[in-house]
């Protein structure tokens, strides 16, 4: 966990361990919160897991939902959500869900409970993902350091060297590579990934397939009641770094997500008010 992310950890157990969450809910509470979630699997046992902040357990996911159903909250989609943001402050709190990059554990573990709870839902799906074209460099990442002993390489002029051999030095090395090109050209961060994961043995189209609903799946998942697809760019690109969007879609666009790694000043055009739900 690194100091950004233990900072909010310790902040919410803050809010936890003095109730502020209940007494000062009248002041702080707004119309009401979309939870942004990716993977729900079961937890896979790994020492080395640096992005299991991307992940929540099936049983995470039925204990919110009952949750939020105790607290008398609304669930939603996210068109009534946005409805409610521009629309007139009211009593009821209404919480939306959103299951960003398309994974098929969306389907296999976390619709059986969606189904249960009645809750609508959105998967928001990176194209790129779904046709194998575009690569889970995050993922990818964390497998090359799992595969190799020793992890060598240059960015900005500077050697980044690291054994690998145990899950606190996987974890150095995942910290310190993903953030130097993190800071560097996104073209840059991907090659280096693609050739660190080429020299892991890495099949970075069968990592994707593998992890992702392809289009058959995604269509025979649009049937289901209650569930919305919205868009979440061709590739998972840091769209704080690119001026201009490339809107085109096989589908017509209403709901769109900003990938995680994009900061939170980029900006999306407005999309037209149609599209598949």
């Amino acid at each position: 966990m690194n100091l950004r992310h233990f900072a909010f950890a310790s902040a919410f157990k803050a809010i936890v361990a003095t109730r502020a969450h209940r007494w000062a809910r009248g002041l702080s509470q707004g119309v009401g919160a979309i939870l942004m979630l990716h993977s729900v699997r079961p937890w896979q046992g790994h020492a080395f897991a640096p992005n299991q902040l991307l992940e929540i357990t099936p049983e995470w996911l039925d204990e919110a939902l009952a949750l939020v159903r105790s607290e008398g909250y609304d669930l939603v989609d996210m068109d009534e959500m946005a409805a409610l943001i521009a629309g007139p402050r009211r009593d009821r709190f209404a919480v939306a869900l959103s299951f960003d990059d398309g994974f098929r554990d969306n389907r296999d573990h976390a619709l059986p409970i969606l189904r249960r709870h009645r809750a609508p839902w959105t998967v928001h799906v990176t194209t790129g993902f779904a046709d194998g074209t575009a690569a889970l460099w995050w993922v990818e990442l964390e497998a090359a350091i799992r595969a190799l002993p020793r992890v060598t390489m240059t960015v900005a002029g500077r050697i980044l060297d690291h054994e690998t051999h145990e899950p606190e030095a996987m974890h150095i090395a995942f910290d310190e590579i993903y953030w130097a090109l993190r800071a560097r050209p996104e073209a840059e961060l991907r090659n280096a990934i693609a050739a660190l994961g080429a020299e892991a043995g890495i099949d970075s189209a069968a990592l994707t397939h593998n992890l992702c609903l392809d289009w058959d799946e995604l269509r025979a998942l649009a049937a289901e009641p209650g569930l919305t697809i919205g868009a979440h760019t061709k590739t998972h690109m840091m769209l704080a770094r690119h001026p201009l969007v490339d809107r085109s879609t096989t589908w017509p666009i209403r709901l769109a997500t900003r990938p995680r790694q994009a900061r939170a000043s980029s900006r999306l055009p407005v999309m037209p008010a149609s599209g598949r739900r």
